[in-house]
């Protein structure tokens, strides 16, 4: 367990290579925050982490870099309740409030507010519902035997059918059972909806009821959004990778064939959890040399998505923790008023 003192000699050698991708050295340590110890003291407690395997030096004549146990110590133990400034939490929740209540436009811009602040790569997925459940339903007539089926889903996806009805319509009477469905069966899934087959009287209305519950089937399949990435280029230009391609070009590998979306998208974290992956920590080899903050968003008995930021394991953890976990509850906030 490392002394009060070597806990700050260690979070301001993090800081310090961070900011400059190098490693630091006793001597840069005392100038660069104007210690009040000497170098000699200094190098002593590098030594004494270096030890304990919190640090190491890449060359004999170097100075110190972190290891990941020591990115895992400052994490943990030294990056606790940190928040966003307020200036800036003002400014991303006034930017996402501006958006009209529109799930897409908000990962969208959520992704690019969160790379712009955190200069890494960022990731947000659109919540994924294991149950698509109705809203609303509406029809609007187009011609004698011809409507367009309007639905909104929970979330607040709205889904359109033409419906060509065999048979003679009875305008009223359809309206009013198109009502009756979208009250007596707010928030039924698909299967559930079956149970309305016996308020259908006839082959009309059993043809508008075929039609909603075949629009939640479809939503059921494809409502796993395309997530939203920003950023790319903020990772390509990080020192890490000027003199090795191949690791970016795995990420973008994994990126393509969507296995980062599938280590980013972890099934065992809750709702208001944030969590830390750093290096080997991750079960993917591709992300060996990254660090990632994620966190998840919605309602986890029924849907949820991922806020996440990757960035060499040198990222700026005290940036991306309260940037990822604010804009978590923000998008928690907005998707709740969809429901």
């Amino acid at each position: 367990m490392p002394t009060a003192r070597q806990q700050e000699i260690l979070r301001l050698l993090v800081d310090s290579y961070i900011d400059l991708a190098n490693p630091i050295s006793s001597g840069g340590l005392v100038r660069g925050h104007g210690l009040d110890i000497s170098s000699a003291t200094v190098r002593h407690e590098l030594a004494e982490l270096g030890d304990a395997g919190f640090l190491f030096r890449p060359h004999t004549s170097s100075g110190m870099v972190p290891t990941e146990q020591g990115y895992r110590y400052y994490v943990e133990s030294l990056l606790h309740n940190i928040d966003l400034p307020l200036n800036q939490r003002d400014m991303i929740r006034h930017q996402l409030h501006q958006v009209e209540l529109d799930e897409d436009r908000w990962i969208r811009l959520a992704a690019a507010i969160l790379s712009r602040n955190v200069a890494s790569l960022a990731l947000v997925t659109p919540m994924y519902y294991e149950n698509i459940r109705l809203k609303d339903l509406e029809i609007v007539r187009i011609s004698d035997n011809r409507a367009m089926l309007v639905q909104i889903l929970d979330g607040g996806r709205v889904q359109r059918t033409l419906v060509h009805l065999t048979g003679e319509v009875m305008w009223p009477e359809i309206e009013k059972f198109v009502a009756e469905i979208s009250r007596r069966y707010r928030g039924l899934t698909s299967i559930e909806l079956q149970t309305a087959y016996p308020l259908a009287k006839d082959h009309i209305e059993r043809q508008i009821l075929d039609a909603s519950i075949n629009l939640l089937d479809q939503a059921r399949e494809q409502y796993d959004g395309e997530p939203v990435f920003y950023g790319l280029t903020e990772v390509l230009n990080q020192p890490e990778f000027y003199t090795d391609g191949e690791l970016f070009r795995d990420l973008l590998e994994a990126l393509e064939g969507g296995s980062l979306i599938e280590a980013l998208r972890p099934h065992d974290m809750s709702v208001g959890e944030l969590r830390v992956v750093i290096g080997h920590e991750h079960s993917a080899q591709f992300l060996y040399p990254y660090g990632v903050v994620l966190a998840s968003y919605g309602n986890m008995a029924e849907s949820r998505g991922t806020v996440a930021v990757i960035g060499p394991t040198r990222m700026s953890y005290a940036t991306a923790i309260p940037a990822v976990r604010f804009i978590a509850n923000l998008l928690d906030e907005l998707t709740a008023e969809l429901q």
